[in-house]
């Protein structure tokens, strides 16, 4: 059978197995075909509304993005389409200001970590990074 068609009649159990290792190679920046693009597409229609919708990213989180050398500022976008699947919690800065702090588990180059990201009450993305697990 074509690997879409075995997704679709997968049980949940199969199906999550599949995505949790697509989601590490999306996360890793390596493309794995098409049928990973209609996986990716069901994994974004059935979780929650990705709290970074309608963010921008802040000049310093777009500084970092550009240094291809800092692999834990500078992953691939596509990650951030699967922020709707990480935990979103509020944190108060020592400012006393309120910001959203988004937490996905994933890895880089098969280290393993938390790809964080923080949104300020203006919808501008602050933090952008891989925090990889010691």
């Amino acid at each position: 059978k074509e690997l879409g068609e075995w997704y679709w009649n997968a049980s949940d159990y199969e199906r999550g197995k599949v995505l949790g290792q697509i989601t590490e190679k999306v996360a890793e920046g390596i493309v794995v075909g098409k049928v990973a693009g209609k996986v990716m597409g069901s994994l974004n229609k059935n979780s929650k509304a990705n709290p970074l919708d309608g963010a921008q990213y802040g000049t310093k989180v777009l500084k970092q993005m550009q240094k291809q050398d800092d692999k834990y500022h500078s992953f691939p976008t596509s990650v951030d389409k699967l922020a709707g699947n990480g935990i979103t919690t509020h944190i108060t800065g020592g400012d006393g200001i309120v910001r959203q702090q988004v937490d996905l588990k994933g890895s880089i180059n098969g280290q393993q970590g938390t790809y964080r990201w923080i949104i300020e009450p203006d919808r501008s993305i602050s933090h952008r990074q891989f925090h990889p697990h010691t």
